[in-house]
């Protein structure tokens, strides 16, 4: 198990890796804190997405529809959906969540935690260039959905 990465209102600990599953798989689990959010819109284009609630609530917007995600809930986000997920609740929330393939891998986390000030707020434009380094596809066409990360 490693050791937890925080980004910003994040704190992330990989249960399993791409290495340690020969590409199967990334398994993690992810807490975040009232406000705490997935920084900007995305999508993935080479894995799926499986998130499993374990306490608090996590609010999702798939596509265009808004999805809450708590205890024993799950979601599923096939590759190329669009996706972001914001903690709107005032208690700490906490999701297992499952890529296949595996191959995001923890060093997209440490890399995204330097996006983010002391403060929590991130930089939307190094935020996008650690996603498109990892194959992640940031996607901030409305300065709504912008603001949302903020």
């Amino acid at each position: 198990m490693q050791k937890a990465i925080r980004v910003g209102r994040l704190s992330v600990i990989f249960l399993k890796t791409a290495f340690e599953t020969r590409d199967a798989l990334d398994l993690f689990e992810m807490t975040v804190a009232s406000g705490g959010s997935g920084l900007i819109p995305h999508m993935h284009r080479e894995y799926d997405e499986v998130v499993y609630g374990m306490n608090g609530t996590v609010t999702w917007t798939v596509g265009n529809k808004e999805i809450h995600v708590g205890h024993g809930d799950k979601l599923s986000i096939p590759r190329g959906t669009p996706h972001y997920f914001i903690n709107q609740q005032p208690a700490t929330a906490r999701m297992i969540l499952l890529h296949t393939p595996g191959g995001l891998a923890p060093e997209y986390f440490r890399q995204l935690a330097t996006c983010v000030d002391p403060e929590g707020t991130p930089s939307i434009d190094c935020v996008a260039a650690v996603m498109m380094r990892f194959g992640v596809t940031p996607l901030m066409h409305s300065p709504s959905q912008t603001s949302l990360a903020r």
